[in-house]
């Protein structure tokens, strides 16, 4: 039969764990949300980083941007013309 000493020691030990296990589980959960914050920063830093280097070639490249205007004719088909009597028709009931 134990004794009510041993009895004592063994609570105390078991206490002692499971706060110890406790304090561990804390701290892998520190560890896990540092983990996760110095990674979205490291991410961010990298975006950054990323539009930096595209703005300074744009601006490096730009003498070299060439502007092209273009032009389409009107289209001569059945059915830009129908479309064009359907818009006047239009006008004329409004006026």
């Amino acid at each position: 039969m134990p004794s009510q000493k041993n009895q004592q020691t063994t609570t105390t030990a078991t206490v002692a764990t499971q706060t110890g296990r406790k304090g561990l589980v804390e701290n892998y959960g520190q560890y896990a949300i540092n983990g996760i914050l110095i990674f979205i920063v490291v991410m961010l830093f990298l975006i950054i980083v990323r539009r930096m280097m595209r703005f300074f070639y744009d601006v490096f490249n730009a003498r070299r941007i060439i502007y092209l205007k273009v032009m389409l004719p009107r289209g001569q088909s059945k059915l830009d013309l129908e479309q064009e009597k359907e818009l006047a028709k239009d006008m004329k009931e409004k006026i």
